[in-house]
């Protein structure tokens, strides 16, 4: 059964931080549970794809110590892991839910003219060379 485990630092109030969250989530698609202090039990029951995210699955929010934990997992007849494209979907899900703001794009320096450019560009945005890394 495949799961996954994201910990993001509790703000002050983590009760009203899983609230944000539940409410966020519910919005987007998942079924919540009467939430209890500190904790949230939700669904999510609809496929959308072959994505992790886009599966049936289960989604616990708890409160512990400094931390909220997002704890994903899908069903008992799903085999396999999370993938990297999977977990970066997840983590962008938790960060929306949270308020977060996404990273910026990872930057690289031009090997010809210097200029920064985002990473997963084609080609320079400076001098326009598709071999610029």
């Amino acid at each position: 059964m495949p799961s996954a485990r994201l910990e993001r630092k509790s703000p002050r109030d983590a009760a009203a931080a899983i609230r944000t969250a539940v409410g966020w989530l519910t919005a987007n698609g998942y079924q919540s549970e009467p939430i209890v202090y500190g904790s949230a039990q939700l669904g999510y029951s609809t496929r959308t794809g072959d994505r992790f995210d886009q599966q049936p699955h289960t989604l616990r929010i708890i409160h512990q110590g400094a931390m909220i934990i997002f704890e994903f997992t899908t069903g008992l007849g799903s085999s396999g892991g999370v993938s990297g494209s999977d977990l970066q979907a997840l983590v962008a899900r938790v960060d929306a839910a949270l308020g977060l703001k996404p990273a910026p794009a990872p930057m690289v320096g031009c090997r010809y003219c210097g200029r920064l450019t985002d990473a997963s560009a084609v080609t320079c945005e400076g001098c326009g060379l598709a071999d610029f890394v």
